[in-house]
């Protein structure tokens, strides 16, 4: 075989692991830029809309553990708001199941992404979340 016959094998073989490794990196990529619902719910979410004829704000905070903290209450007037606690968990990736004593109540995930959720409950009302403005519940003043 001559000196040039091996150049062009080595170099289609070069090419080929080049395409290969590049396909597997971009193939990588693609599954880290789709983050799972389970982890874009983390941290915060505020929505203020009408609830039983009243402006009304809540503010859900999802923790890695399983408990979302609620703070729910006039608009614009957190020292009025009520606070409690629930567990949730993901039955798949679209649903949810909040559980607050003994009462379940499922809802579904209609999009989610860093910065914006929307949830349909189960009257099938959608509700468009997004992250607060301030930086944290903690700096919400004390009941």
């Amino acid at each position: 075989m001559s000196c040039l016959c091996q150049k062009r094998i080595w170099v289609i073989a070069m090419s080929f692991a080049c395409c290969a490794i590049l396909a597997f990196v971009s193939g990588c990529e693609k599954s880290r830029s789709r983050p799972r619902p389970q982890d874009l719910i983390l941290g915060e979410w505020t929505w203020t809309g009408p609830f039983e004829g009243k402006a009304t704000t809540v503010v859900n905070s999802f923790t890695p553990d399983g408990v979302v903290k609620i703070v729910q209450g006039p608009a614009k007037n957190y020292a009025a708001a009520t606070r409690f606690e629930a567990k949730y968990r993901f039955v798949d990736d679209t649903r949810i199941e909040y559980e607050i004593g003994t009462f379940k109540q499922y809802s579904k995930i209609g999009s989610i992404t860093k910065d914006k959720l929307v949830i349909i409950d189960e009257q099938g009302v959608k509700r468009e979340w997004t992250r607060p403005v301030y930086t944290g519940l903690q700096e919400l003043p004390e009941k």
